[in-house]
């Protein structure tokens, strides 16, 4: 009998300090990594415990169940790692690779004396409208529109016509998602974009047009805001 519960409690002994040995936490080599759209990177991760993999916005990466990331379009998010204990936050970044003009300011809350506060005195000035000239190689202006409560209503890049495969192959695609060709009255055709998949989720809306005879333009608007913005812009 003493021989039977010495074996039994020697088990149970073993048992616990298998149990103590588990590694409970999650050890990662980094925490944080850089990407171009359409590059891959392998999260290492090591735990005793069965690990989960989850992006927080796909739209910027995707990660499959063994921690493989796929950077998407331009822009931050993170990898949540975890198992049943712990969790850790890996930070991914997309980069563009194009930069043909600087990715506008689209704090569509600031005020116009806001925006020059950030951005400084613009080259033209109105009660509802500022305007910089020489916005880069490609782009002869960018200009900002307010709408009656002094709120930035929409954004407008003009890129001359020679940049067009920059602007739309490279520039646009990294960062947007191709919706397809809509037209609006008085702006006629153009092309469409989203910052996300499908355009009900989208908060942000890009539409590309013919300017004049040697540029288009580029506008950005609030995704709710879209038929305002157009209309207004039309006057």
């Amino acid at each position: 009998m003493k021989k039977n519960a010495f074996l039994l409690f020697s088990i149970i002994l073993l048992a616990c300090s298998k149990q103590e040995n588990i590694n409970t936490g999650i050890t990662v080599a980094t925490t944080s990594k850089s990407l171009y759209k359409g590059d891959q990177f392998q999260i290492k991760a090591i735990s005793d415990l069965d690990i989960l993999f989850e992006s927080e916005d796909e739209f910027h990466a995707t990660v499959t169940d063994n921690g493989l990331v796929t950077a998407g379009y331009v822009g931050n998010t993170t990898i949540l790692i975890s198992n049943e204990i712990y969790n850790i936050q890996h930070s991914i970044k997309v980069n563009p690779r194009y930069t043909l003009y600087p990715d506008p300011l689209l704090d569509f809350k600031l005020t116009k004396e806001e925006f020059i506060t950030l951005l400084g005195a613009p080259n033209e000035y109105s009660e509802n409208f500022i305007k910089y000239n020489n916005y880069s190689d490609a782009s002869n202006f960018i200009s900002y529109t307010f709408n009656k409560e002094n709120k930035l209503e929409y954004v407008r890049v003009l890129v001359n016509k020679n940049n067009y495969e920059d602007l739309v192959l490279d520039f646009l695609n990294e960062r947007y998602v191709l919706q397809g060709t809509v037209a609006y009255e008085e702006l006629g055709s153009g092309t469409l974009y989203c910052n996300n998949f499908k355009k009900s989720t989208a908060t942000l809306s890009v539409f590309v047009y013919n300017f004049d005879a040697t540029n288009y333009a580029v506008l950005y608007f609030p995704t709710s805001k879209t038929a305002s913005a157009l209309k207004l812009l039309s006057k």
